[in-house]
Order: C-alpha cells, then structure tokens, then sequence
C-alpha cells in the first residue's frame, strides 16, 4: 500500500503540469532560452495573428504592401487583444480629440496664414486646445486668447 501512495503521488506530480501547460505562464525570453512548452504556444499564437494580419498588393498603393482589411476591422482586432487594448483606446481618444480641435480651428482662423502674427495666434491656439497653460481657466477664456 506504502508504494502505491508513493507511485500515485508521483503519477499525479507528472500529469498536474502537463495538464495546465497550455495555461503555463511563459517568461518574456527569447526563443532558443524558452522551455518546450512555451515555444509551442508561441508557435501557435504567431501562426493565429499570421492569419489575422495578412498583407495584400495594391498597385494603386504604387508598391507598398497594406494590411488585408479596412480600418474598422483593425480597430475590431485590435480591441479584442488584451495587449494592444489599452493602446487602441488611448489612439481612438487622441483621435477624436484631435478632430475636435481641428474643427475649432477650422471656424476660429479662415483662410490662409498672410503675417507672422497670425503664427502666434496659431501657437496659443494649439497650445491652448492641446491642454497647456490652460488649468483654472474656463472654456470661453481660452477661445478668446486663441482668437487675440
């Protein structure tokens, strides 16, 4: 009986790791420094985003190569990921930020930049909008001292 509690318990030492393997966290390492079973997952999570993240000729592209899917699509993928999650909502804020401040830009200056003045006036624009030099001042004040 004493040997067959012994010979159980290392049975189960055997079967426990390799039955959560595919959960085994993986240090950050390079490939050749890895254990077995790492580089199986690696393998297998390169070979998935191969497919995700084919590329397609264009001749209108005058060469380059492109991604094989629209804009909205990437966004998809790219939010499901967990790793490139945050980064893809951090763009998407900058982005829509930066189309809020264009279209005030686009109604506070008209035309064509003609004086060096109206560089200045530019700058604190930006600066303003961009969220410098603007803490305790209200809305209204900093499209006035874009506008002066």
């Amino acid at each position: 009986m004493k040997h067959f509690v012994i010979l159980m318990t290392l049975i189960g030492g055997f079967l426990t790791p390799s039955r959560y393997a595919a959960a085994q966290d993986c240090e950050v390492s390079l490939p050749q420094k890895s254990t077995f079973l790492c580089n199986k997952d690696r393998k297998k999570a390169l070979a998935q985003n191969q497919k995700i993240y084919t590329l397609k000729h264009d001749e209108a592209s005058y060469g380059f190569a492109l991604l094989n899917m629209t804009a909205k699509e990437l966004t998809k993928v790219l939010l499901k990921d967990p790793f490139t999650r945050s980064y893809t909502t951090a763009w998407l804020g900058m982005t829509a930020t930066n189309q809020i401040i264009l279209k005030k830009y686009n109604k506070l200056f008209e035309g064509e930049i003609k004086r060096i003045r109206e560089y200045g006036l530019m700058k604190t624009f930006f600066q303003s909008a961009s969220g410098a030099n603007t803490r305790g001042k209200s809305e209204a004040t900093i499209q006035t001292r874009a506008v002066y």
